[in-house]
């Protein structure tokens, strides 16, 4: 490629760690701590953000509700992720509660004056048994994207709560800058 310019020297993910990138060429690796200039290594952030996904099996609402009113307040990338959280958990609870109803109709609708019901009455439960499946499924993938430093969104979630970053893109990206060409 001709007159491309390289991207201009900083700290850059390497796909293993922060490393710098002196414009032209790749430096050492950051020392221990977080690398000068890195706005979102491995840290309370993340942690805060997994938390606030896996919140889905614990205080599922309440949790990454918290989290967005305390560190959310003070972290960008911590208020994403527990909106997101937030937003899905709700979305779910919806799902859940309407399956709910939807069963115990079933349930009292199919029953006969015997006091048997149908085989039909099952098929509710099995979905929300799927849904719940699924909810899990989906929780732990955000978890996992937000201990990587990815900005990532659910691709099934009513948007109840504002305050996640706006459209990602259908590639994934990293906290902080992208890498340049090797």
């Amino acid at each position: 490629m001709f007159g491309a310019e390289p991207p201009p020297p900083g700290w850059y993910h390497d796909g293993l760690a922060m490393r710098w990138w002196t414009g032209t060429s790749w430096g050492p690796y950051a020392g221990p701590g977080p690398a000068p200039g890195a706005p979102y290594a491995v840290t309370a952030d993340t942690t805060t953000s997994v938390i606030s996904h896996v919140g889905f099996f614990v205080l599922a609402v309440i949790l990454p509700l918290i989290i967005r009113q305390t560190e959310g307040k003070k972290n960008e990338y911590a208020r994403h992720h527990s909106t997101e959280a937030l937003n899905f958990q709700l979305t779910f609870l919806v799902v859940w509660l309407s399956g709910s109803v939807v069963g115990i109709a079933a349930l009292i609708g199919t029953a006969t004056p015997s006091g048997s019901v149908t085989a039909w009455v099952a098929l509710p439960f099995v979905l929300m048994f799927a849904v719940f499946v699924a909810g899990a499924a989906m929780s732990i993938v955000g978890a996992v994207h937000a201990s990587r430093g990815d900005w990532w969104r659910y691709p099934v979630s009513i948007r109840f709560v504002p305050g996640a970053r706006g459209q990602i893109g259908s590639s994934r990206r990293r906290a902080g800058r992208q890498s340049p060409p090797t």
